[in-house]
């Protein structure tokens, strides 16, 4: 078994960093997302990013031009014969349900079938496709071109041949691979998570000031950004998702009270970087208190 013809399905954020990383590593990748102007979208942006690459010298224009040669575009319905289809639409758990359903109808049964999901389990998402198919959970993070982890998440009795074209497709990818079980955010959501609900409570409680949090967890233990630094990177309202999502599966108060603390956020607009307004007032690149 080995893996060549990729298909992704959702050029958001993590849908067009890894469609890039496949394309720069020589995969085909077919795209294909609810329309053609989001596709056009993603495309665009993708090519954008490789002209700032070729720009600052660090790839050359034919590099370029032969990353983008092997993206191409197909329909839900042409996806017969491809040897993974990785699925990086809304983290919303019938969208992703019926998506797999349509897919189980569509793709051949040699196909591999990989979620990207941050925070559901692969039995949810599956449930009775994994008697049946080869279905897997894929986690890349964001920026997918910076950060190398992907959490592999294998079905039980998962086979061996499987296993081994997986993770010789992402070592050709340049991804650390995390093996883990099927659990509620995996590994580094579960922990991250647990982080910022904690922080919240801080926050709430009067113990120091956000932006401080952001600074102690920063200085005092080496992270790249604090808590809600990276809330406002992740999105405030994908966050919120991610925490609800979290609380109902483990049970845990603490994320369910920080999932609703974001309610006032993203009904004023704040999501974070992307709206230019969240725990921070963005401009450019550089943050301001408020």
């Amino acid at each position: 078994m080995q893996i060549s013809r990729v298909a992704v399905i959702g050029m958001g954020t993590m849908g067009k960093g890894i469609c890039q990383l496949l394309a720069s590593n020589g995969f085909g990748v077919s795209v294909l997302d609810v329309s053609e102007d989001v596709v056009d979208v993603g495309i665009s942006d993708v090519a954008s990013n490789l002209e700032r690459l070729t720009e600052k010298g660090k790839i050359t224009n034919s590099k370029s031009a032969e990353i983008m040669s092997n993206i191409s575009r197909k329909r839900i319905d042409d996806l017969v014969n491809e040897d993974l289809i990785i699925e990086c639409v809304n983290e919303n758990l019938s969208v992703k349900r019926q998506l797999f359903t349509n897919l189980d109808s569509i793709a051949g049964r040699n196909v591999i079938l990989a979620t990207n999901t941050s925070s559901f389990t692969i039995r949810e998402i599956f449930g009775d496709l994994l008697g049946h198919r080869m279905a897997v959970g894929m986690h890349f993070f964001n920026p997918v071109m910076v950060l190398p982890l992907v959490e592999l998440v294998l079905p039980r009795n998962c086979p061996k041949q499987l296993s081994d074209a997986l993770k010789d497709f992402l070592f050709k990818n340049g991804r650390k691979i995390v093996e883990v079980r099927d659990s509620p955010g995996f590994v580094v959501n579960r922990i991250l998570f647990k982080m910022i609900a904690e922080s919240l409570l801080l926050s709430e409680e009067g113990v120091t000031s956000r932006e401080e949090i952001d600074m102690a967890m920063k200085s005092g233990a080496n992270f790249p950004m604090g808590p809600f630094e990276l809330v406002d990177f992740i999105g405030v309202d994908v966050s919120k998702g991610i925490l609800e999502n979290l609380a109902r599966q483990t049970g845990s108060q603490d994320m369910a009270n920080a999932s609703n603390t974001l309610d006032s956020f993203i009904s004023k607009g704040w999501l974070g970087r992307k709206s230019g307004r969240g725990f921070y007032e963005y401009a450019g690149q550089s943050r301001t208190r408020y």
